[in-house]
């Protein structure tokens, strides 16, 4: 049992090691040759989250009609029937951000001369309306030569046939945020992103395409986004592009939620 436990553990630590080393070639070094490998590592991690969302929508329905049943009962008297104190009540679920990925043991030699294979997934339960990712600004992307979380995306994007939306712009170009602390993050990322001109209006027709409607308080089905990044460290970056996005959202009256992925934790 021991020597079992040692191979298990060591093979954990080697695969950790892979990907480090994967993630490193293709963030850092610019080596595109990852970018299918990596990309189909996030699609398992969307399929499993697709899963999970649904899971929660199923039991939010349930929970709906039920309530439903209960409210179209004729009224009862309480002094006849007693509360049962084992009785619970339905707590709704807020969906996680997820920043996983899932442990896929893969060749990057074999993964690069047939992507498209690895891009032949089940259909997901759960479809976000659109995609979008963290932009990078145009230093860094000449430093790099590509932005690797929006290949990400348009990776998962082609896998579903999903929309991708340009939404966020850099406005300034952040130094690296490897060595500040969590507060230092936050603060340096306050006013990096803004809205893209004009593609408010690419989500308002995504919107009316989706309700029939151009206002939103015809309908309470909100556009549901997935933005993409290839680390989350402490979040700032996430939150960041999230809080323009839901601002400029509210002032153009389209209620959206945006659900996060992330192909690993650093």
């Amino acid at each position: 049992m021991a020597n079992r436990s040692f191979i298990c553990n060591r093979s954990s630590v080697q695969y950790n090691a892979l990907m480090k080393e994967w993630i490193g070639m293709y963030k850092f070094r610019g080596h595109e040759r990852y970018g299918p490998l990596l990309t189909s590592i996030l699609i398992q991690a969307f399929q499993a989250i697709s899963e999970e969302l649904s899971l929660v929508a199923a039991k939010e329905t349930q929970a709906s009609v039920a309530y439903s049943a209960t409210s179209a009962s004729p009224p009862v008297d309480a002094s006849l029937h007693p509360p049962n104190p084992r009785a619970s009540t339905y707590a709704r679920v807020q969906p996680p951000s997820a920043h996983a990925s899932t442990a896929v043991r893969a060749d990057p030699q074999a993964a690069t001369s047939q992507p498209k294979s690895l891009l032949q997934t089940p259909k997901p339960r759960w479809r976000p309306d659109a995609v979008t990712y963290v932009p990078v600004s145009s230093e860094r992307l000449a430093e790099r030569g590509f932005n690797q979380a929006e290949r990400l995306a348009s990776g998962l994007a082609a896998a579903y046939s999903l929309p991708v939306v340009d939404l966020l712009q850099r406005r300034i170009n952040t130094t690296k945020q490897s060595f500040k602390t969590r507060s230092e993050r936050i603060e340096t990322m306050k006013e990096a992103f803004s809205i893209s001109p004009g593609v408010m209006d690419t989500l308002r027709d995504l919107y009316i395409g989706k309700t029939g409607s151009n206002s939103a308080r015809e309908h309470s089905c909100p556009l549901q986004l997935l933005l993409i990044d290839d680390i989350y460290t402490t979040g700032s970056t996430l939150d960041a592009c999230g809080r323009v996005i839901l601002n400029a959202a509210v002032s153009s009256d389209i209620p959206v939620e945006i659900y996060t992925l992330s192909l690993a934790r650093s």
